[in-house]
């Protein structure tokens, strides 16, 4: 009688061990970028702004605004509404690099040159934007 509730309770201790682990607003773990819903519209969002600061939203796991044009001199302020840690890298690995962040956390940036930046988050490759600053 001992073994059947011994073998009971490993099997409960397994199930919820496998739904912690495949739930990843429950995990928040940074191993799961494959397995994840990233940027799930077929097509871009794109936005134009003629602000001097602009606020990008890091939220389940994208960037609320995957292209936006904004003027030489503009400080884009990335936040993090996420669990998990994200960062922001320029492709380049010149033009800016956050170190992780976490959710409240924000990361900024003022671009003072004209050009294209396309950027990700580190540890969830599948995260990218593009900056275009006129």
């Amino acid at each position: 009688m001992k073994t059947v509730f011994i073998v009971i309770g490993l099997i409960i201790v397994l199930g919820a061990v496998i739904f912690y682990f495949a739930n990843p607003k429950i995990a928040n773990h940074n191993d799961t970028q494959n397995s994840l819903p990233i940027n799930t519209e077929d097509t871009a969002s794109t936005t134009k702004v003629n602000s001097e600061i602009v606020n990008i939203k890091i939220s389940n796991y994208s960037f609320t605004q995957n292209i936006i044009t904004i003027k030489k001199g503009t400080t884009v302020v990335w936040s993090n509404y996420d669990k998990a840690k994200h960062s922001v890298k320029a492709d380049d690995g010149i033009e800016f690099s956050s170190n992780l962040f976490g959710e409240g956390e924000s990361f900024s940036h003022t671009f003072d040159k004209i050009g294209t930046f396309n950027y990700y988050c580190e540890p969830h490759t599948k995260m990218r934007g593009t900056i275009i600053v006129e």
